[in-house]
């Protein structure tokens, strides 16, 4: 569950590498996170899963070579929608489903509001009857 994660603090360790394993490449320490809490190694997961639920690459929301900034709006509202989801799915905590990025999205920068037409011939109502003719004349 990418959006609503425990706390860093919460988070287990990492386990350690096995023996023989070539090291691993350290993950620097990300810079500038307000509201995501999530351990380093897990930060570029949620960024993938973001970036494929809004079908765009990291300079979407990111200034190529400095992550850190905050110059794009998009990086900003991306903010507020993570704080929205985060709210929604803890208010809504009964309902055993989270929602994610996705769940509106859809793969789209602007989520989708209104359900997909049908397709032609299908799930259309039928033509309305005609008007009844005019009374005959008295």
């Amino acid at each position: 569950m990418l959006w609503a994660q425990p706390p860093a603090s919460e988070a287990p360790p990492p386990p350690p590498p096995a023996a023989g394993a070539p090291p691993q490449r350290r993950i620097p320490e990300p810079k500038n996170l307000q509201v995501l809490k999530v351990q380093p190694q897990e930060l570029i997961g949620v960024m993938r899963n973001w970036s494929a639920s809004l079908g765009v690459q990291c300079n979407y929301c990111h200034v190529q070579g400095n992550f850190a900034s905050d110059d794009k709006p998009t990086k900003l509202l991306a903010r507020k929608m993570y704080t929205m989801v985060t709210d929604v799915n803890t208010h809504y905590a009964e309902a055993k489903v989270n929602i994610g990025c996705y769940t509106c999205h859809r793969g789209k920068t602007e989520p989708e509001v209104n359900p997909p037409a049908p397709p032609a011939g299908e799930g259309q109502r039928p033509a309305a009857a005609p008007p009844p003719p005019p009374p005959p004349p008295q």
